[in-house]
């Protein structure tokens, strides 16, 4: 089993709340003591709601959240309402984002069979819970690796092209607004013509425009990136599967969760010492030996434990 770490944020949360209610006390206090003063749009009233309100809804975003893998079942509960119960076979890709030093923004995204997404934010460990996805998923390959590899180019090519339209958008809308600004001058709105109106009306709703438009190009980029990593993960994993072994005697051959790199122990034919050398991939996805190791005694001398890899060893048996 292993379990999903969500950050904890309840010092900021409630240090966002304490300013609200402070702020909140201050306009109340100054009100009783000086009334006449006090008149006028309560704009400390408003932060402090704001503030305490934001406080409160981030507290209450991963409440009591968790995410389980075991026993060939996924389960989560998470944002405010949203819980998961579904069995591993149903899942066709799992991937992951981690922003370092910002663990608020890592994902974890999980695609089904039918099509649904599920997207789970401010993970400490997405990497973790997607590899032991991967362990139990089944994966049943439906292209050549060369169409795999294609397909991956083509979507790269396409979510390229949508930031750019992207940024274009934004920038589009940066010269809208610098533009209304610009034709309406320094007046107050009480003073604007009708003709200033027409203007403003004009550039923003060309404004409004442009950020629907920076949106949806966005959103899609951001769409494709879950399938351009499931086609690198479809290539990797067919490579590790099926690239011929490196030279030397193999005995048993291992891959991480994500299928990123193939490590292979190799055994001296007229003794028990032992050395492995690990495979990983180069830009075209062609796995390459990138490392051999020193002789050691046996496996329990290996710096590293062998219990959280994958041990694909019989596939290359048949």
């Amino acid at each position: 089993m292993i379990e999903g770490i969500f950050k904890k944020k309840h010092l900021w949360n409630r240090i966002l709340i304490i300013c609200g209610i402070l702020l909140i006390i201050m306009y109340l206090v100054d009100n009783i003591v000086d009334p006449e003063g006090s008149r006028g749009f309560p704009f400390i009233v408003v932060l402090g709601i704001l503030s305490c309100s934001l406080g409160i809804i981030s507290e209450l975003y991963n409440r009591n959240a968790y995410v389980f893998v075991e026993n060939g079942y996924f389960s989560a509960k998470y944002a405010w309402f949203k819980t998961i119960n579904i069995s591993i076979s149903d899942i066709e890709f799992s991937s992951w984002v981690i922003f370092p030093g910002n663990s608020d923004l890592n994902t974890l995204s999980i695609k089904l069979k039918n099509g649904k997404l599920y997207r789970i934010a401010s993970l400490e460990n997405p990497d973790e819970i997607s590899a032991k996805i991967h362990r139990f998923m089944r994966f049943e390959p439906n292209k050549s690796i060369e169409d795999y590899h294609s397909e991956f180019l083509s979507f790269k090519k396409k979510r390229k092209l949508e930031i750019i339209y992207t940024c274009i958008g934004i920038l589009l809308m940066t010269i809208n607004l610098i533009l209304m600004m610009t034709l309406t001058g320094d007046k107050e709105f009480y003073e604007f013509t009708k003709n200033d109106w027409i203007k403003t009306y004009i550039t923003g709703s060309l404004t409004i425009l442009m950020i629907i438009i920076s949106i949806y190009y966005a959103c899609r980029a951001g769409n494709k990136l879950l399938d351009i990593n499931r086609l690198q993960y479809n290539i990797q994993r067919i490579s590790v599967e099926s690239s011929i072994l490196p030279p030397g005697n193999p005995y048993s051959i291992f891959t991480d969760g994500n299928y990123c790199m193939r490590l292979s122990l190799m055994k001296y034919p007229n003794g028990q010492e032992i050395y492995y050398t690990l495979e990983e991939f180069d830009q075209q996805f062609e796995l390459q030996t990138t490392y051999i190791s020193e002789i050691f005694e046996n496996e329990d001398n290996l710096p590293f434990s062998l219990d959280k890899l994958i041990n694909i060893t019989d596939l290359f048996n048949k």
